[in-house]
């Protein structure tokens, strides 16, 4: 019998495909770019509903990616 890994078994048990490398490269992406949303704003200095709108969804995105990102991996420890 072969010896499995913790890393095979979270592998294994990975139906849609997608491991958690590549679950990780797009979080990380879509907080880069929220951050980089939210510089860009505060850095134009305007008191336009435009840039307050940016700021909101930017923390908004932020906000739901990490809450997602954990709730996904509390969820997948748990199947």
């Amino acid at each position: 019998m072969e010896e499995v890994t913790p890393g095979q078994l979270i592998d294994d048990r990975n139906v849609g495909g997608h491991s958690w490398k590549q679950r990780r490269r797009l979080m990380f992406s879509v907080v880069a770019f929220s951050m980089a949303c939210i510089a860009w704003a505060l850095y134009q200095d305007t008191d336009s509903t435009v840039h307050q709108t940016a700021v909101t969804m930017g923390f908004t995105t932020l906000i739901s990616i990490t809450g997602t990102y954990v709730f996904g991996a509390v969820w997948s420890d748990r199947r």
